[in-house]
């Protein structure tokens, strides 16, 4: 699906959770193992999201069966919960979205702080929509992402009991 030609059934596939998690996971993998078979190895390895589960992999922490599993688990169930919400980049510190954030409780929150002066916000629509407006009056970049659903919300709670029973099935290891 991640190379179906545009407009296809199999095309529209990736925009959905269920299957956008899986495929970043293994191409994630398959990118570090092309690299892993050139010479080329980190001294360290981080990600973000989905990318935080490949790293636990590459390190050694979860076996490729174990880390497909825990994606594959969290992707289906990030995908049954109901469609809704908005994620936004801001240009803004995290000092100034607090008191914004705290007027909205439980109605938006930092889902990323990518750098000191770029975050994501994620939550209800309205909310966040309306906080990203405030910083765009003052001249700041914001930017729509493309996603079905508020990830790194609590709009995602739902799924944490499920999610965590699925973890400590696996078999973690500490990382090489």
């Amino acid at each position: 699906i991640m190379f179906a030609e545009e407009g296809t059934p199999e095309a529209t596939l990736l925009q959905e959770t269920g299957y956008t998690q899986p495929a970043l996971f293994a191409f994630e993998v398959a990118l570090y193992r092309l690299l892993e078979s050139w010479g080329i190895t980190p001294d360290l390895v981080t990600g973000h999201s989905i990318g935080e589960l490949t790293a636990a992999h590459i390190t050694g922490i979860l076996t490729l069966h174990d880390a497909a599993r825990l994606v594959t688990t969290r992707a289906h169930l990030m995908q049954t919960l109901p469609h809704g919400g908005t994620m936004i980049a801001i240009q803004a510190t995290e000092t100034e979205l607090t008191p914004l954030l705290e007027q909205h409780p439980h109605q938006a929150t930092i889902a990323a702080l990518n750098t000191p002066t770029s975050l994501v916000i994620s939550g209800d629509h309205t909310t966040v929509t309306t906080i990203a407006h405030h910083f765009t009056t003052l001249g700041r970049r914001t930017n729509h992402l493309t996603v079905s659903h508020a990830f790194h919300s609590p709009r995602m709670d739902p799924i944490l009991e499920e999610l965590r029973t699925t973890a400590k099935e696996l078999t973690h290891t500490p990382p090489t």
